[in-house]
């Protein structure tokens, strides 16, 4: 029987309509791995304009790439927990402020098994969770 291999993104993200992205960096301390505003065009073949603001800092362009989801759950909630203030100011103002989860398994099915301890640190932060998974099979 094969191993089953795990990848993982996690994320803090901030989304709203008037999302100041450059604001958000100076205090938060710290930069987004990728941030929009309201309004900015992606793409140039087909180009769409952003309907709202964003700004994240992902796990998997600050840590080594590894299959345990614990790790990088752990690493976010170290970087975010200081900033929890911040981000109750932000929620304040009606944005999305919440910590997504991309998995990536090479089946189907299966995939990571989490501590008590790390889901009781996520858990603390009072954020929404959003699992996305990704069965690569």
């Amino acid at each position: 029987m094969s191993e089953i291999e795990v990848n993982t993104n996690v994320s803090l993200r901030i989304l709203g309509d008037d999302v100041d992205p450059e604001a958000i960096t100076l205090e938060m301390g710290m930069s987004p791995d990728q941030f929009h505003r309201k309004g900015d065009v992606h793409g140039t073949r087909s180009p769409v304009v952003r309907k709202h603001g964003y700004w994240t800092i992902t796990s998997s362009k600050h840590i080594a790439a590894s299959d345990d989801t614990n790790d990088h759950i752990q690493w976010l909630v170290a970087a975010v927990a200081p900033k929890l203030d911040r981000l109750a100011t932000y929620k304040g103002r009606g944005w999305r402020v919440d910590i997504w989860i991309g998995i990536h398994t090479s089946v189907g099915h299966g995939g990571p098994t989490l501590r008590p301890d790390v889901l009781a640190q996520l858990a603390a932060l009072g954020l929404d969770v959003n699992l996305d998974l990704y069965p690569d099979a």
